[in-house]
C-alpha cells in the first residue's frame, strides 16, 4: 500500500501517545509502514551474491535504450526466480492526460474530507470506489463520474463506521474497510448489503486489507525498554495465520510535538517496509536497498527483482522536503498541524533515503516504484510482469493510487486549501 507516515499521522494512547489539551480518549495510527527487515535484506543480499556462482543467465539488452547501458540478467536459485536490472535511468517517453476530477464539492458526495491514496480502489466494471474516512462514507462513481451509490454512514451499528481507515475490494465485490474501533474490516456485499465483520485478533498499525479469503495487516511488537519496534506483515485467514515480512525499525525516541506528545518514533526516511496487493501475491520491499520481492499468500518468495541504484545519503534539506509543509495529526476530529523543521529536529533522520517508497501493481501483472522524497514530484519507475525493468516515467507524473484498466491511473492529489480530489489520467506511451 502507497500511503504517507510522515505527513499524516493519528495518535495513537495504546502505543504511548500521551493526549495533551484534548478532550479525545481514543486514536490510533492510521498511515504506513517505516523500518527495515534483518531477515529479508540477508536473504537478498545471498541471492544477489549468488549470482555469479549459479551461472547468470544473460537476458539482453533491454528495448529503447543505448546499446550495453541497460542489461537484464535473470537466475533460478532454489526455486525462486532472481531478476537483476542493470543500468542507469532510462527514460520512458510516456504522458498522461487528466480525463476525470473528483471533489471540491460543497456538498454531496463530492465534498470529501479525508482521502488518501489508501482509500481509493477500482471495481472490475471500472467504478471508482472511494472512502471519505472524515464523512464515513463510502462512495461509488462510474466511468463518467456519475454517482452510483453510498455505502456505510456513522455509528457503531452494522456497516457503520467509527474510525474507518483503509479501502480495499475482496471477491464477488465485496467492497471492505478497515475500522480502528470495531478492529475489523466493515463488509459491503455487492448489492450494498452489510455483511459479517472479518475481525482481527490484535490491532494492525495502519489498518487490515481483504486479501484472497482472509486478510493482511502490519503489526507492531514492542520490547520494553528497547529502542526499537518489529513490525510484521501477517496474512490471517480464519484461526490461520502466516507471518509474509518482517523487520526492525531502530532509534525509536519520545517525541513531543506540544499538541501531542509519542513515547516512540523512528527518524524521518526509515526504511518502510512497503507492500502492494497483486491478487494471490504480496509485492514487498523491506529495506533500504532497490529490492522488491514477490511472496505468496503462504509467505513463500517466488521472485526478488532488483536495480543496482544505491541508496542516496540522507541531508537536513530531504529530511524537511519529505514532511513538505507540515506534519498534521490527527486526534479525533482535531488536527495538530507540527512545522517541518520542527519534526525534523525532534525526530532526525536515518542517514541514506530508501531506494523504493512505493510500490502499486499495475493490471498487466507488472508493477510501478515510487522513489525519491515528498510525494510532489516523485521518481517513478515501470516494471514488466516478468521483472525486467522498462524505464523511468517522465518529472511530474503522478503515481497512481490505483489503475483502471491499463491505459487509465487514479489519484489522489490535494488543492491549495487541502482540499483532496480523485483524479483518473489516461497514459499515452510514446
Amino acid at each position: 500500500m502507497d500511503q504517507d507516515p510522515v505527513r499524516e499521522h493519528v495518535a495513537d494512547p495504546a502505543r504511548g501517545a500521551r493526549i495533551i489539551g484534548s478532550r479525545c480518549t481514543s486514536a490510533s495510527f492510521v498511515n504506513p509502514p517505516a523500518t527495515d527487515s534483518m531477515t529479508y535484506r540477508t536473504l537478498g543480499r545471498m541471492l544477489v551474491a549468488g549470482l555469479g556462482a549459479l551461472g547468470v543467465l544473460l537476458a539482453g539488452c533491454a528495448a529503447g535504450g543505448d546499446a550495453g547501458a541497460n542489461r537484464v540478467e535473470r537466475v533460478d536459485s532454489a526455486g525462486i526466480a532472481v531478476v537483476r536490472n542493470i543500468g542507469p535511468d532510462r527514460p520512458l517517453r510516456w504522458a498522461v492526460h487528466e480525463v476525470l476530477r473528483l471533489g471540491g464539492a460543497d456538498e454531496g458526495p463530492e465534498a470529501f474530507f479525508n482521502v488518501y491514496p489508501q482509500s481509493v480502489q477500482v471495481d472490475a466494471r471500472g467504478h471508482l470506489i472511494v472512502l471519505d474516512a472524515g464523512n464515513h462514507q463510502v462512495h461509488e462513481f462510474d466511468r463518467e463520474g456519475r454517482h452510483v451509490r453510498t455505502l456505510g454512514r456513522k455509528g457503531g451499528g452494522p456497516g457503520e463506521m467509527e474510525l474507518p481507515s483503509m479501502l480495499s475490494l475482496g471477491p464477488d465485490g465485496i467492497v471492505g474497510v478497515y475500522d480502528y474501533t470495531k478492529r475489523g474490516v466493515l463488509r459491503f456485499a455487492a448489492d450494498g448489503s452489510p455483511l459479517e465483520t472479518m475481525r482481527v485478533n490484535r490491532p494492525p498499525r495502519y489498518g487490515a486489507v481483504l486479501a484472497g479469503s482472509g486478510l493482511l495487516g502490519v503489526y507492531s511488537e514492542f520490547t520494553m525498554g528497547a529502542d526499537y519496534e518489529t513490525v510484521r506483515l501477517v496474512y490471517t485467514e480464519g484461526a490461520d495465520s502466516v507471518e509474509i515480512a518482517a523487520l526492525q525499525v531502530g532509534d525509536m525516541k519520545p517525541v513531543d510535538f506540544g499538541c501531542v506528545s509519542i513515547s516512540g518514533m523512528s527518524p524521518l526516511l526509515q526504511p518502510d517496509l512497503v507492500y502492494a496487493v497483486a491478487g494471490d501475491r504480496v509485492l514487498i520491499n523491506a529495506g533500504a536497498e532497490y529490492v522488491v520481492r514477490a511472496h505468496g499468500l503462504d509467505g513463500r518468495v517466488h521472485t526478488v527483482i532488483t536495480r543496482d541504484l544505491p541508496p542516496v545519503p540522507a541531508t537536513a534539506e530531504l529530511a524537511r522536503l519529505e514532511v513538505g509543509d507540515s506534519m498534521r495529526i490527527r486526534i479525533g476530529t482535531e488536527v495538530c498541524s507540527v512545522p517541518a523543521e520542527k519534526v525534523v529536529e525532534a525526530r532526525g533522520y536515518a542517514s541514506v533515503v530508501p531506494a523504493v517508497r512505493g510500490i502499486v501493481a499495475a493490471p498487466d501483472g507488472g508493477f510501478w516504484v515510487r522513489r525519491g522524497v515528498g510525494r510532489d514530484n516523485p521518481t517513478i519507475d515501470v516494471f514488466a510482469a516478468d521483472g525486467e525493468y522498462l524505464g523511468t516515467l517522465p518529472e511530474g507524473t503522478p503515481f497512481p493510487a490505483a489503475f483502471r484498466g491499463p491505459d487509465e491511473i487514479v489519484t489522489v492529489e490535494r488543492d491549495e486549501l487541502d482540499l483532496p480530489y480523485v483524479v483518473v489520467y489516461r497514459i499515452e506511451r510514446g
